[in-house]
């Protein structure tokens, strides 16, 4: 990526937090780049998502009961 941006560029990534934020940052700086968490926010499972809460659980990405769901 730091070769597709201009020495004042900005990339802006939008990732869930179920898919490894922290090897995201660590890879994007280890390219040079430096990379921070502009902002989070929670937002409830989907019904793919909470269908899927204990698979998510089983791997340690998110724990039963605390992943936020939808009110469907």
């Amino acid at each position: 990526m730091p070769r597709l941006l201009t020495s004042s560029g900005t990339l802006l990534v939008v990732q869930s937090s179920l898919s490894g934020v922290t090897a995201t940052l660590d890879g994007l700086r280890r390219a040079g780049l430096r990379a921070r968490v502009a902002d989070r926010l929670v937002q409830p499972f989907g019904p793919v998502m909470a269908s899927r809460e204990d698979w998510f659980a089983a791997r340690g990405s998110s724990h039963p009961g605390r992943a936020p769901r939808t009110s469907s």
